[in-house]
């Protein structure tokens, strides 16, 4: 083990550092993955204890402004789970030649990240589950070398160790851009696969679509729900009787080292914070509906 189990978040940053290839995810008893080290292929030039977020205190900031946003275009509002702040984003970049990152959900409801500089579309909504980094580290690398710019949103743990591989390396941090999303932990990716899955077996269907905030039942509903070509078969609010939801919502089902994350506090490590404002109107009169706000 590279660092204590109950530390480790998964980034991958140590995977994509390590200049022998001897990092790799191991599941544990509970499906949880971890980084773990073959020592028989290990170089002992400590790169990974470097690069690690866990080991290494990686400054933040604190917002200097708060503002409460939405984007104007009434579709992307709909679709988008508060306000459509990241889909704009993603727009800009793209307009102004950026590469981009964000997570998507593959046909066996894993997610990952993947960068493109075209479809954003891929990246709407929220995703309640662990993302698998995989080898983006070493893509956005590689564009930095080039000169191009990229846009990378993503956790406080996931910014942090990007963060940290960018100047380990004393790469160009100009032409990187840092979004981290306010989270309150991330559950395996393996509890929401067989959730699914188990749905989907009693329901005789199969789950072409999967939304953790359905817009076609309002995204401040936080309806789960499963389709199938469109349809749903399957659709459930908060707390519901839906388990998945029940134990993500009421923090019981992380991953361990959400349950003492070093990340969730005033220091963001994003250059800039993306949040829910539900708040927003209850101190100070506002004439816009709280559901679709966004702070940054």
């Amino acid at each position: 083990m590279l660092i204590c189990e109950e530390d480790c978040s998964a980034c991958g940053a140590c995977m994509n550092v390590c200049p022998s290839k001897c990092i790799e995810y191991k599941f544990d008893i509970y499906g949880i993955k971890r980084a773990n080290i073959n020592v028989t292929k290990c170089i002992h030039c400590s790169m990974c204890k470097k690069v690690c977020p866990m080991l290494n205190d990686i400054k933040g900031n604190v917002s200097k402004n708060c503002y409460s946003a939405w984007s104007k275009d009434k579709k992307i509002r709909k679709n988008s789970a508060s306000g459509g702040i990241a889909t704009e984003l993603y727009r800009f970049a793209i307009k102004n030649k950026m590469w981009i990152c964000g997570v998507n959900m593959d046909n066996n409801y894993l997610c990952s990240y993947s960068i493109t500089n075209s479809n954003y579309d891929q990246f709407a909504n929220s995703k309640y589950t662990y993302s698998d980094m995989g080898y983006i580290y070493t893509i956005i690398k590689e564009k930095i070398l080039k000169n191009e710019k990229v846009l990378f949103i993503g956790l406080p743990c996931q910014v942090a160790a990007l963060k940290q591989y960018i100047d380990l390396y004393k790469l160009n941090r100009n032409l990187l851009t840092l979004v981290d999303i306010v989270c309150h932990g991330v559950t395996p990716q393996d509890y929401l696969k067989t959730h699914i899955e188990n749905i989907c077996k009693k329901k005789k269907k199969n789950a072409t679509e999967v939304f953790f905030r359905d817009p076609s039942f309002n995204t401040y509903t936080y309806t789960f729900t499963l389709k199938n070509n469109g349809i749903p078969f399957y659709k459930k609010k908060v707390y519901r009787n839906d388990v998945y939801q029940i134990g993500y919502h009421k923090g019981i089902a992380y991953r361990e080292n959400c349950y003492h994350c070093r990340f969730s506090n005033k220091q963001r490590q994003g250059d800039l914070t993306l949040s829910d404002f539900a708040g927003v109107g209850k101190y100070k009169k506002c004439d816009y509906d709280n559901k679709m706000y966004l702070v940054f």
